[in-house]
């Protein structure tokens, strides 16, 4: 059973802040590309770097939402804990391609929630099938990417990012996913719950990882001696 966790005032952007600083303490670790490199100013081509590690995370949204698919089998085509979880994990993985393009929601949860229900009062039940509903995601996030420096064999003048243009593309792919909340049963305060576990056990593991490699180090350091 997922706890429930008391609400804060601003979900998203507070889901969005402890995503960031996840993905900063990942990438100081490893020594790879994050988030907060946009801070930095001696980056050679930054928009294109970027592009290419956003798009590895919607690589990884697409393969979570197939694992959603799997896990709905799994349980009988029942929209389980498990379910949301694949789902959340999905979420995950749409906060950062959002992060790494250095865009950041112009609403709250609230917002994006309220205009997936909207758009599921407006259509057929029909399209309230979850592959259909996929596919408007993925084709939201292909937008993105079409309207970013993201082909590496490609010489671009400029960078091609409208900042304006990927905050309109980017409220459109968020409303989108969370129609995928809402066809699962979710509200506010359950996407809410299930990523704040979800986040708390992300966290726990990076903190595992780094105890294993501190234990590693002193054992190769007790073997030398």
């Amino acid at each position: 059973m997922v706890e429930n966790v008391e609400l804060v005032a601003k979900p998203l952007k507070t889901m969005f802040e402890m995503q960031e600083s996840l993905q900063n303490a990942i990438g100081a670790k490893r020594g790879t590309i994050c988030p907060n490199t946009w801070q930095k100013k001696d980056v050679d081509d930054i928009y294109r770097v970027m592009a290419k590690e956003s798009g590895y995370y919607m690589m990884s949204t697409i393969t979570e939402l197939f694992e959603m698919f799997e896990q709905i089998e799994k349980d009988n085509f029942q929209y389980t804990e498990l379910v949301k979880f694949e789902l959340i994990d999905a979420w995950h993985f749409v906060m950062n391609q959002i992060l790494y393009l250095n865009v950041k929601p112009s609403e709250d949860l609230a917002f994006y929630m309220g205009k997936a229900r909207e758009n599921i009062a407006q259509v057929d039940f029909v399209n309230h099938d979850l592959h259909h509903i996929v596919g408007q995601v993925v084709e939201a996030m292909g937008e993105i990417y079409q309207n970013t420096s993201y082909k590496m064999w490609k010489t671009y003048d400029k960078p091609k990012e409208d900042p304006a243009k990927l905050q309109e593309l980017c409220d459109t792919f968020l409303i989108r996913f969370c129609t995928l909340f809402v066809v699962l049963g979710m509200d506010e305060q359950d996407v809410w719950n299930y990523y704040y576990a979800k986040n708390a056990e992300n966290f726990k593991r990076q903190e595992n990882l780094i105890k294993k490699a501190q234990r590693y180090l002193l054992h190769l350091k007790w073997m030398k001696n």
